[in-house]
């Protein structure tokens, strides 16, 4: 029989996967490795709190050692764009999807302010539209094309 993952179990798993460096940055003291925020941020996200209401009420179930807020914000500022969309892609799944939708919507860009219109030199706002098409499955966004005609 087998037994279930827990949350933590499957989050250090996709850190893993997504081989994220032990530390972000060489210099200085270093009280916590990056797996520990990565950690802590991903278990926020997935409990969709705050910050100060993940440490109040949640971190201490989770973790062992807590970092302070403020260091954690920051860590978020500061991971790589390459590691953001590896743990954005294997958190969503990668497994091909036999089934899906497209949809797509027009956007106008007509209600644009009087600053903005005195900015970029312009008598009349930007009359032509943006369209967005999505392609989904299983409530996941696999492609998306925004353009403007």
């Amino acid at each position: 029989m087998d037994k279930k993952k827990s949350l933590l179990q499957k989050i250090n798993e996709i850190i893993g996967q997504a081989r994220a460096p032990v530390y972000l940055h060489h210099f200085g003291p270093k009280k916590f490795t990056s797996l520990e925020h990565l950690n802590a941020w991903l278990l926020k996200e997935k409990l969709r709190c705050s910050w100060q209401d993940f440490i109040d009420d949640w971190a201490s179930y989770f973790l062992e050692s807590i970092p302070d807020r403020s260091t954690l914000i920051k860590f978020v500022k500061r991971i790589p764009f390459w590691l953001k969309n590896e743990l954005v892609a294997l958190s969503a799944g990668l497994t091909p999807a036999e089934y899906g939708s497209i949809d797509s919507t027009g956007l106008s860009r007509t209600n644009a302010s009087a600053h903005y219109i005195k900015r970029i030199d312009r008598d009349k706002p930007i009359a032509r539209p943006l369209k967005l098409s999505l392609y989904v499955s299983k409530k996941r966004i696999l492609s998306f094309r925004l353009r403007a005609k």
